[in-house]
């Protein structure tokens, strides 16, 4: 004798396909947030440098919005890469895995923070690039050149002006 269709065994079978398609579905369809490396290729120029200071031992952090924040950076497909910045250039060493991009050999700065070392590329496309850092004892003081010891945040905008 033949079950009834509505028995729970035979709606189970299709309980689990239904499942495998749309967990197959919901992975085909992912999107992966971390940037393609070859996203980072080409020359960029620099448009806003947002930073903020938290000094060792005060409360509140220091930060400002430069909008002239205006270097030239050209990204090669060989790893290496060129900062044109306040009318010097400068050759330099980056790679990039994952969305962790690192310069190394860059005087990337502003009047008293050193902006090389490790970024997390925020957004990068065929217009735009983000990177942000943070980092610990980035500054010194313009004053006298003594360093500063606290902690640095850092996002870097630019746009992309070439290949």
């Amino acid at each position: 004798m033949n079950p009834p269709k509505s028995h729970p065994l035979f709606r189970l079978p299709k309980v689990i396909w239904a499942c495998a398609f749309v967990t197959l579905v919901c992975v085909a369809c992912h999107k992966d947030d971390d940037p393609a490396p070859a996203a980072v290729i080409g020359h960029w120029q620099g448009t806003q440098a947002v930073i903020q200071v938290q000094l060792d031992g005060t409360a509140l952090p220091y930060e400002v919005t430069d909008d002239d924040f205006n270097p030239e950076i050209e990204f090669k497909n060989d790893g290496t890469a060129r900062l044109e910045q306040n009318g010097n250039a400068y050759n330099g060493q980056y790679s990039i895995s994952g969305n962790t991009l690192t310069l190394s050999s860059f005087p990337l700065h502003t009047s008293f923070i050193d902006l090389s070392g490790v970024y997390t590329v925020q957004e990068a496309n065929n217009a735009v690039l983000v990177l942000y850092m943070e980092k610990d004892n980035a500054a010194t003081n313009p004053q006298n050149g003594a360093p500063i010891t606290g902690k640095l945040k850092a996002t870097l905008s630019f746009r992309k002006i070439m290949g």
